[in-house]
């Protein structure tokens, strides 16, 4: 799922997600959430470890390369 869906569908705007993030422990900008939600730029690791989190796995990081999933399964058989 995009992290666009994922806040939209929980009501979170960009500033509240952005909150989250640093509750966590990391300093981000809104700005870095607006350029995940828009695909200008990916999370680097930590990064997408705490989205994941945050998300509870809703958002994964092969959803931020826009590989379809019918390719992922694939490529594990």
């Amino acid at each position: 799922m995009k992290l666009s869906i994922w806040m939209k569908s929980n009501g979170l705007t960009h500033e509240e997600f952005k909150n989250a993030v640093n509750k966590q422990g990391l300093d981000i900008s809104v700005y870095a959430v607006n350029k995940w939600t828009t695909g200008a730029r990916i999370p680097r690791h930590k990064e997408m470890a705490c989205i994941y989190a945050l998300t509870k796995g809703q958002v994964r990081p092969n959803d931020f390369y826009n590989l379809p999933d019918t390719e992922l399964q694939s490529s594990a058989n």
